[in-house]
Protein backbone atom coordinates (compact mmCIF):
# COMPACT_ATOMS: atom_id res chain seq x y z
CA UNK A 1 0.00 0.00 0.00
CA UNK A 2 2.98 2.19 0.95
CA UNK A 3 4.92 1.50 -2.60
CA UNK A 4 1.28 2.43 -4.29
CA UNK A 5 0.97 5.75 -2.54
CA UNK A 6 4.23 6.93 -2.92
CA UNK A 7 3.94 6.00 -6.85
CA UNK A 8 0.81 8.52 -7.21
CA UNK A 9 2.60 10.90 -5.27
CA UNK A 10 5.27 11.13 -7.63
CA UNK A 11 3.29 11.23 -10.56
CA UNK A 12 0.81 14.07 -8.80
CA UNK A 13 4.39 16.03 -8.51
CA UNK A 14 5.70 14.96 -12.37
CA UNK A 15 2.50 16.57 -13.29
CA UNK A 16 2.09 19.44 -11.35
CA UNK A 17 3.58 21.97 -13.39
CA UNK A 18 1.32 21.16 -16.28
CA UNK A 19 -1.69 22.21 -14.16
CA UNK A 20 0.12 25.75 -13.44
CA UNK A 21 -1.47 28.66 -14.50
CA UNK A 22 -0.34 30.22 -17.76
CA UNK A 23 -0.54 33.74 -19.00
CA UNK A 24 0.40 36.08 -20.98
CA UNK A 25 1.92 39.95 -20.13
CA UNK A 26 1.39 42.82 -21.88
CA UNK A 27 4.41 45.14 -21.53
CA UNK A 28 4.04 48.92 -21.38
CA UNK A 29 6.36 49.08 -24.73
CA UNK A 30 3.61 47.12 -26.84
CA UNK A 31 5.20 43.91 -26.66
CA UNK A 32 3.60 40.60 -24.83
CA UNK A 33 5.38 38.02 -22.41
CA UNK A 34 4.04 34.44 -22.48
CA UNK A 35 4.32 31.55 -20.02
CA UNK A 36 3.88 30.03 -17.06
CA UNK A 37 2.97 32.65 -14.10
CA UNK A 38 4.86 31.70 -10.97
CA UNK A 39 3.99 34.70 -8.92
CA UNK A 40 1.42 37.37 -9.12
CA UNK A 41 1.27 40.43 -6.87
CA UNK A 42 -1.63 42.91 -8.23
CA UNK A 43 0.02 46.26 -8.42
CA UNK A 44 3.65 44.76 -7.11
CA UNK A 45 5.06 42.63 -9.83
CA UNK A 46 4.34 39.72 -12.19
CA UNK A 47 7.18 36.63 -12.17
CA UNK A 48 6.76 34.68 -15.33
CA UNK A 49 8.67 31.62 -16.45
CA UNK A 50 9.25 32.06 -20.43
CA UNK A 51 9.83 30.05 -23.33
CA UNK A 52 13.39 28.87 -22.01
CA UNK A 53 12.70 27.69 -18.94
CA UNK A 54 14.16 31.02 -16.99
CA UNK A 55 12.15 32.93 -14.65
CA UNK A 56 11.76 36.79 -15.24
CA UNK A 57 10.04 39.53 -12.53
CA UNK A 58 8.25 42.82 -14.00
CA UNK A 59 7.22 45.10 -11.47
CA UNK A 60 4.13 46.78 -11.84
CA UNK A 61 5.58 50.15 -13.53
CA UNK A 62 6.07 48.19 -16.96
CA UNK A 63 2.69 45.95 -17.02
CA UNK A 64 0.09 47.12 -19.03
CA UNK A 65 -2.24 43.97 -18.41
CA UNK A 66 -1.54 40.33 -17.09
CA UNK A 67 -4.12 38.10 -19.07
CA UNK A 68 -3.91 34.14 -17.00
CA UNK A 69 -5.54 31.60 -18.99
CA UNK A 70 -8.83 30.13 -17.45
CA UNK A 71 -9.62 33.37 -15.34
CA UNK A 72 -9.90 36.42 -17.56
CA UNK A 73 -7.68 38.81 -17.80
CA UNK A 74 -6.74 40.90 -14.61
CA UNK A 75 -5.51 44.89 -14.81
CA UNK A 76 -2.57 46.19 -13.08
CA UNK A 77 -2.62 50.12 -11.98
CA UNK A 78 1.16 50.63 -13.05
CA UNK A 79 2.72 53.69 -10.51
CA UNK A 80 3.91 56.74 -12.87
CA UNK A 81 7.08 55.79 -14.41
CA UNK A 82 10.33 57.79 -13.64
CA UNK A 83 11.44 59.66 -16.78
CA UNK A 84 13.07 57.56 -19.35
CA UNK A 85 13.26 55.09 -17.00
CA UNK A 86 13.37 51.22 -18.60
CA UNK A 87 11.57 48.76 -17.10
CA UNK A 88 14.34 46.11 -16.28
CA UNK A 89 13.56 42.30 -16.58
CA UNK A 90 15.10 39.89 -13.81
CA UNK A 91 15.43 36.23 -12.97
CA UNK A 92 14.31 34.49 -9.96
CA UNK A 93 17.72 34.83 -8.22
CA UNK A 94 17.03 38.96 -8.27
CA UNK A 95 19.50 40.03 -10.81
CA UNK A 96 19.28 41.25 -14.29
CA UNK A 97 18.33 38.48 -16.55
CA UNK A 98 19.33 38.18 -20.19
CA UNK A 99 16.56 38.22 -22.62
CA UNK A 100 15.39 35.05 -24.22
CA UNK A 101 15.08 34.23 -27.39
CA UNK A 102 12.58 31.92 -29.31
CA UNK A 103 8.88 31.07 -29.55
CA UNK A 104 6.40 33.44 -31.20
CA UNK A 105 5.96 35.39 -28.44
CA UNK A 106 8.89 37.89 -27.49
CA UNK A 107 9.21 37.06 -23.80
CA UNK A 108 11.72 40.31 -23.10
CA UNK A 109 11.87 42.35 -25.74
CA UNK A 110 15.34 43.77 -26.15
CA UNK A 111 13.92 47.67 -25.71
CA UNK A 112 13.24 46.45 -22.36
CA UNK A 113 16.09 44.80 -21.08
CA UNK A 114 18.27 46.55 -19.09
CA UNK A 115 22.26 45.41 -17.90
CA UNK A 116 24.56 46.60 -15.49
CA UNK A 117 23.67 49.70 -14.44
CA UNK A 118 27.09 52.18 -14.89
CA UNK A 119 28.96 52.99 -11.40
CA UNK A 120 29.06 56.58 -10.02
CA UNK A 121 32.18 58.37 -11.04
CA UNK A 122 33.03 56.26 -14.52
CA UNK A 123 33.61 58.65 -17.13
CA UNK A 124 31.07 59.98 -19.40
CA UNK A 125 31.63 61.31 -22.90
CA UNK A 126 33.60 60.26 -26.11
CA UNK A 127 36.15 57.68 -25.73
CA UNK A 128 39.71 58.73 -26.04
CA UNK A 129 41.01 58.65 -29.73
CA UNK A 130 43.16 55.54 -30.09
CA UNK A 131 47.30 55.90 -30.01
CA UNK A 132 47.21 56.00 -33.73
CA UNK A 133 45.03 59.00 -34.03
CA UNK A 134 46.81 60.22 -31.60
CA UNK A 135 50.07 59.44 -32.90
CA UNK A 136 49.16 61.14 -36.35
CA UNK A 137 47.89 64.26 -34.36
CA UNK A 138 51.12 64.60 -33.30
CA UNK A 139 52.84 64.43 -36.67
CA UNK A 140 50.23 67.07 -38.27
CA UNK A 141 51.14 69.61 -35.33
CA UNK A 142 54.80 68.82 -35.68
CA UNK A 143 54.40 69.45 -39.54
CA UNK A 144 53.06 72.26 -39.08
CA UNK A 145 55.24 73.99 -36.47
CA UNK A 146 58.19 73.18 -38.65
CA UNK A 147 56.30 74.59 -41.92
CA UNK A 148 56.00 77.87 -39.40
CA UNK A 149 59.43 77.32 -38.65
CA UNK A 150 60.94 77.74 -41.75
CA UNK A 151 58.94 80.77 -43.20
CA UNK A 152 60.89 83.71 -42.16
CA UNK A 153 59.10 86.36 -39.71
CA UNK A 154 58.60 89.41 -42.13
CA UNK A 155 62.13 91.85 -41.62
CA UNK A 156 61.55 95.32 -39.60
CA UNK A 157 64.69 96.97 -40.55
CA UNK A 158 63.54 98.69 -43.74
CA UNK A 159 59.89 100.49 -41.91
CA UNK A 160 62.28 100.98 -39.28
CA UNK A 161 64.78 102.58 -41.00
CA UNK A 162 62.19 105.09 -43.30
CA UNK A 163 60.37 105.62 -39.74
CA UNK A 164 63.56 107.18 -38.26
CA UNK A 165 64.78 109.05 -41.23
CA UNK A 166 60.96 110.25 -41.71
CA UNK A 167 61.10 111.79 -38.46
CA UNK A 168 64.76 112.64 -38.60
CA UNK A 169 63.83 114.89 -41.72
CA UNK A 170 60.68 116.38 -40.39
CA UNK A 171 62.42 117.42 -37.06
CA UNK A 172 65.32 118.99 -39.41
CA UNK A 173 62.64 120.81 -41.65
CA UNK A 174 60.83 122.35 -38.80
CA UNK A 175 64.02 123.64 -37.74
CA UNK A 176 65.19 125.59 -40.52
CA UNK A 177 61.67 126.87 -41.47
CA UNK A 178 61.81 128.10 -37.52
CA UNK A 179 65.17 129.67 -38.19
CA UNK A 180 64.22 131.08 -41.60
CA UNK A 181 62.96 134.91 -42.33
CA UNK A 182 60.74 136.52 -44.83
CA UNK A 183 62.42 138.59 -47.90
CA UNK A 184 60.72 141.49 -49.51
CA UNK A 185 62.10 141.38 -52.71
CA UNK A 186 59.75 143.94 -54.09
CA UNK A 187 60.55 147.37 -52.16
CA UNK A 188 63.31 146.55 -49.30
CA UNK A 189 60.76 148.25 -47.07
CA UNK A 190 61.67 147.42 -43.79
CA UNK A 191 59.19 148.32 -40.90
CA UNK A 192 61.16 146.89 -38.13
CA UNK A 193 64.58 148.55 -39.00
CA UNK A 194 66.08 144.65 -38.68
CA UNK A 195 66.31 143.81 -42.23
CA UNK A 196 63.32 141.30 -41.91
CA UNK A 197 59.99 141.79 -43.88
CA UNK A 198 56.61 141.08 -42.18
CA UNK A 199 53.84 139.80 -43.41
CA UNK A 200 51.28 141.44 -41.63
CA UNK A 201 52.38 145.08 -43.17
CA UNK A 202 53.91 143.72 -46.73
CA UNK A 203 51.98 141.74 -49.35
CA UNK A 204 55.50 141.14 -51.06
CA UNK A 205 57.28 139.22 -48.53
CA UNK A 206 58.46 135.71 -49.51
CA UNK A 207 59.76 133.06 -47.76
CA UNK A 208 63.79 133.29 -47.44
CA UNK A 209 65.81 130.26 -48.72
CA UNK A 210 66.28 128.27 -45.44
CA UNK A 211 62.53 128.92 -44.86
CA UNK A 212 61.91 126.92 -48.06
CA UNK A 213 65.09 124.24 -47.75
CA UNK A 214 62.84 123.24 -44.38
CA UNK A 215 59.58 123.13 -46.52
CA UNK A 216 61.33 121.02 -48.89
CA UNK A 217 62.87 118.53 -45.81
CA UNK A 218 59.77 117.96 -43.90
CA UNK A 219 58.28 117.27 -47.09
CA UNK A 220 60.61 114.94 -47.68
CA UNK A 221 60.35 113.94 -43.98
CA UNK A 222 56.49 112.56 -44.33
CA UNK A 223 56.73 110.84 -47.49
CA UNK A 224 59.71 108.91 -45.64
CA UNK A 225 57.32 108.57 -42.25
CA UNK A 226 54.12 107.67 -44.29
CA UNK A 227 56.26 104.82 -46.09
CA UNK A 228 57.73 103.48 -42.96
CA UNK A 229 54.50 103.13 -41.19
CA UNK A 230 52.56 101.92 -44.16
CA UNK A 231 55.34 98.91 -44.20
CA UNK A 232 55.72 98.56 -40.27
CA UNK A 233 52.04 97.85 -39.19
CA UNK A 234 51.38 95.17 -41.53
CA UNK A 235 54.38 93.50 -40.88
CA UNK A 236 54.18 93.36 -36.58
CA UNK A 237 50.27 91.86 -37.65
CA UNK A 238 52.31 89.18 -39.90
CA UNK A 239 54.20 88.44 -36.97
CA UNK A 240 51.98 88.17 -34.28
CA UNK A 241 49.81 85.79 -36.21
CA UNK A 242 52.05 83.43 -37.15
CA UNK A 243 53.78 83.18 -33.55
CA UNK A 244 49.95 83.15 -32.03
CA UNK A 245 49.95 79.95 -34.53
CA UNK A 246 53.21 78.74 -32.88
CA UNK A 247 52.00 79.09 -29.24
CA UNK A 248 48.99 77.63 -30.38
CA UNK A 249 50.81 74.55 -31.35
CA UNK A 250 53.15 74.56 -28.05
CA UNK A 251 50.00 74.53 -26.18
CA UNK A 252 48.51 71.32 -27.18
CA UNK A 253 51.18 69.52 -27.29
CA UNK A 254 52.53 70.12 -23.69
CA UNK A 255 48.93 69.27 -22.81
CA UNK A 256 48.80 66.21 -24.63
CA UNK A 257 52.15 65.01 -23.25
CA UNK A 258 53.71 65.34 -26.84
CA UNK A 259 56.53 68.53 -26.26
CA UNK A 260 59.91 67.23 -27.29
CA UNK A 261 63.14 68.86 -27.72
CA UNK A 262 61.87 70.28 -30.70
CA UNK A 263 59.10 72.34 -28.85
CA UNK A 264 59.96 72.52 -25.35
CA UNK A 265 62.51 74.84 -23.82
CA UNK A 266 63.25 78.71 -24.07
CA UNK A 267 64.19 80.23 -27.06
CA UNK A 268 65.02 83.79 -27.50
CA UNK A 269 65.43 84.94 -31.36
CA UNK A 270 65.75 88.73 -32.35
CA UNK A 271 65.23 89.61 -35.72
CA UNK A 272 64.52 93.30 -37.20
Amino acid sequence: MRTWSAAVLLVLLAVAPAWADRGVVRLTSGQRVSGEIIAYEPGRRVVIRGADGRAYEYPASAIVEVRIEGSGTSGVAPAPPAPNAAPVPRAASGGPAAPPSGGPDVPAPPGDYAGPAPQLGAPTGPPPPSPEAQAARREQLLEQRRTLQAQEEPSLTMPIAFLATGVALLVTGAVFIEAGDFDDHADGRDYWGDGRCDPDFDDDCRWSGAMLQGFLTMLAGGVFAGIGAGTFIPRMIQRGKRRKQLRRIDRELRLNGWAGPESAGLRLQLRF
